[in-house]
């Protein structure tokens, strides 16, 4: 009985470390990269490092991850002008949740183009 206890207590344990180092690491590595609504399409925008270049546009614009929040915002001069709770996120996929007025609540996906 005890060793059962003690099992149960080390994978209860492991599970919560690896839930932590998730939330540490969550997006920024990994939207990084081209992005589409369609992998037959041409790129919507591409996420660097810093900025956020959407292609029909033209415009570049700073971003941050709030990890805590699994959010996405988007500032123009030090100002959020777009905010996304990011829902999924994989090395080939982004699911977006728009929390902006006038579109609150839409959802986007995106496919990760090479």
């Amino acid at each position: 009985m005890k060793i059962h206890f003690l099992k149960a207590i080390v994978y209860i344990t492991f599970f919560i470390l690896l839930s932590c180092n998730f939330k540490g690491t969550l997006f920024k590595n990994q939207i990084i990269g081209s992005w589409s609504t369609n992998e037959n399409e041409n790129v919507d925008f591409t996420i660097t490092k810093n900025e956020i270049e959407y292609f029909d546009s033209g415009l570049s614009y700073k971003y941050e991850m709030d990890e805590s929040d699994k959010q996405l915002l988007i500032y123009e001069n030090d100002k959020i002008i777009l905010k996304f709770k990011v829902i999924s996120v994989s090395e080939d996929s982004l699911i977006l949740k728009s929390e902006n007025d006038g579109n609150r609540g839409n959802i986007y996906k995106y496919r990760k183009r090479f």
